[in-house]
C-alpha cells in the first residue's frame, strides 16, 4: 500500500494554500492620508480595477508578479512529481525561491508597471501584509524543498544482516 502523506505531499499542500493567500490585501495604494485602497495579490498581478475618489481605476498586469505566479505553479507540480524523480524537489527549489523574491519586490513591480499610465502616477504603492506571507511561504517552501532532496539523497541504504 502506499503513503499518501509524506512530506513532498504536504509541500504540495502547503503551496496551493499559499496560493490562495493571494486572496489577502497586499498593495495599499494611496495618494495621501486620507485616500488610499488596498488590492490583493490577484488584482496586483493581473490586473484589475479599484476605487479611489470615488472613481473607478485600474492596474495594467504586472510581468514580474506574472513571472512569480507561474514559476510558483512550476515549483508544485515538480513537487507533485516527486514520486516519479527523487531530484523533481532539487529542481523546484530555485522556483520556490525566485517566486518568493519577485512576490517579495511587490510594491516597487507595481510602482513601476503603473507609472506613467491612466493610474495616474501621483499614486503610491506600497507592500502589505498579503504580499510578505506569499513571499514568506514560497521561500520556506524552497528551503523544504531542498532538505526534503537531502533527505532523500542522503538516505542511508540497509545493509543486510549478518545473521
Amino acid at each position: 500500500m502506499k503513503k499518501f502523506v509524506t512530506f513532498a505531499n504536504f509541500m504540495v499542500l502547503l503551496g496551493i494554500m499559499t496560493i490562495l493567500f493571494y486572496l489577502i490585501p497586499a498593495v495599499n495604494i494611496y495618494a495621501d492620508s486620507v485616500y488610499n485602497t488596498d488590492v490583493n495579490l490577484f488584482t496586483a498581478t493581473f490586473g484589475g480595477g479599484f476605487t479611489i475618489y470615488d472613481q473607478a481605476k485600474s492596474l495594467i498586469a504586472c510581468g514580474g508578479l506574472i513571472t512569480a505566479f507561474v514559476l510558483g505553479i512550476v515549483a508544485i507540480i515538480l513537487t507533485a512529481l516527486k514520486c516519479k524523480s527523487k531530484y523533481a524537489t532539487l529542481l523546484a527549489c530555485p522556483f520556490y525561491i525566485t517566486s518568493g523574491v519577485l512576490v517579495a519586490c511587490t510594491g516597487q513591480l507595481v510602482s513601476g508597471v503603473n507609472l506613467n499610465v491612466s493610474v495616474a502616477p501621483q499614486f503610491n504603492f506600497n507592500i502589505l501584509g498579503g504580499a510578505i506571507t506569499v513571499a514568506t511561504f514560497w521561500c520556506i517552501l524552497g528551503f523544504f524543498a531542498l532538505v526534503d532532496f537531502i533527505g532523500v539523497v542522503a538516505k542511508p541504504k540497509q545493509q543486510p544482516s549478518a545473521y
